[in-house]
């Protein structure tokens, strides 16, 4: 999942979540596989730790991490 389609697909949770459709876990949940499958995709392959796709999965995770933040933040 791209970084750009998290943010579309959480930006829908929070209208909805807002709007008191979903509940506000279901975004926790959203966050959660964004970070996971980041994290999945860092495997360390020799020769390629440094690509722009390995830093990009990393600037990912980080970015997950502080939406969990902020939605936990907001929320709870």
């Amino acid at each position: 999942m791209t970084r750009t389609k998290f943010k579309a697909l959480l930006a829908a949770s929070k209208a909805k979540v807002d709007a008191g459709v979903l509940n506000w876990g279901s975004m926790i949940t959203l966050t959660r596989e964004f970070i996971k499958r980041a994290e999945e995709s860092v495997r360390p392959v020799p020769g390629y730790a440094n690509c722009s796709n390995h830093t990009d999965r990393l600037a990912d995770i980080e970015f997950g991490k502080q939406k969990l933040l902020e939605i936990r933040a907001t929320y709870a």
